[in-house]
């Protein structure tokens, strides 16, 4: 194992060394097997240039599970395998796709590029989405995004969403919030103890997928605010939930929207705006159950 100096740009191999406090010996490069390098002794961790740890079975450990640690990537791109403890925060501004994210409970990955950029999957404990990003794309990697801790979304002037490929999965045991983001399929799960609260996030999210909510025990809703707009070019299927205002929308290429059975709650508003599609209602109600003025929405 290698650990990193207290100073010095983490892609010197120079800046390594075998001891606990960086001293002792250096690696010769980041491309051979089986190599682990922690990253010790420092609050914060610079670059030189983009970091590469290729080696096969080699990874990268950020932080002791202790102390506070930030790896900022600025606009380097980093790759390879990569740990984060308790307490490890990693902030990517750079399009960094080749990574493989292995994150503990405590951790946190911030994507804060001012770009376009993509997010990729891997089991995270916090992640946050955030800054302006210039009229750029968002990507959310084709594989699945797993979050167990605080999803936070502070994004701005994002021109558009690419999903495909991509599942979203909130997975915690407590209180979460799940993100006003447009998702290809996503699912709220989890074994959650202590009636903790889920919390659909003010603003819409769009789900051109599947949407299941599968979680183990008993939770409060709170969805003030939200709406979840279903919004595929095929097949799909709107399933049974307590929403606050639900849309159904787009081209569908001649293709069925399903109903599911069970009961569909919409306290808000029901807008319809899907075309070229066929209907499937077997064993569905739709129960508009608001506490105030409600318009029932013309259907067929």
């Amino acid at each position: 194992m290698y650990y990193s100096k207290s100073s010095g740009n983490l892609d010197d191999a120079a800046n390594w060394g075998t001891n606990t406090d960086g001293s002792g010996s250096n690696p010769a490069n980041f491309t051979t097997a089986n190599q682990i390098f922690a990253i010790r002794n420092r609050s914060t961790i610079s670059l030189g240039g983009s970091w590469a740890v290729s080696g096969s079975d080699s990874y990268v450990v950020l932080g002791d599970g202790t102390n506070a640690i930030t790896f900022s990537t600025g606009t380097n791109t980093i790759s390879g395998n990569h740990r984060l403890t308790n307490n490890a925060t990693l902030e990517i501004a750079s399009n960094s796709t080749g990574l493989y994210l292995i994150c503990e409970s405590g951790s946190t990955v911030n994507y804060n590029g001012t770009g376009s950029q993509t997010i990729v999957p891997g089991q995270y404990h916090n992640l946050t989405l955030s800054n302006s990003r210039g009229g750029g794309t968002m990507t959310l990697g084709s594989g699945t995004i797993y979050v167990r801790g605080a999803m936070t979304n502070t994004l701005s002037n994002v021109s558009s969403w690419i999903n495909t490929g991509n599942s979203f999965a909130y997975v915690g045991t407590g209180a979460q919030t799940v993100a006003a983001l447009e998702y290809n399929h996503l699912s709220i799960g989890g074994v959650r103890s202590l009636t903790p609260t889920i919390t659909l996030a003010s603003g819409t999210i769009k789900v051109a997928g599947n949407f299941q909510v599968n979680i183990s025990g008993t939770v409060g809703w709170v969805i003030t605010g939200n709406t979840i707009e279903f919004n595929g070019t095929g097949s799909q299927t709107v399933g049974s939930f307590n929403y606050n205002n639900l849309t159904i929308s787009g081209n569908r290429g001649g293709a069925a929207i399903t109903l599911a059975s069970g009961t569909i709650g919409v306290a808000g508003s029901l807008s319809i705006t899907a075309s070229n599609n066929t209907w499937t209602t077997t064993g569905n109600t739709v129960n508009y159950n608001g506490t105030g003025t409600q318009t029932i929405t013309a259907f067929a």
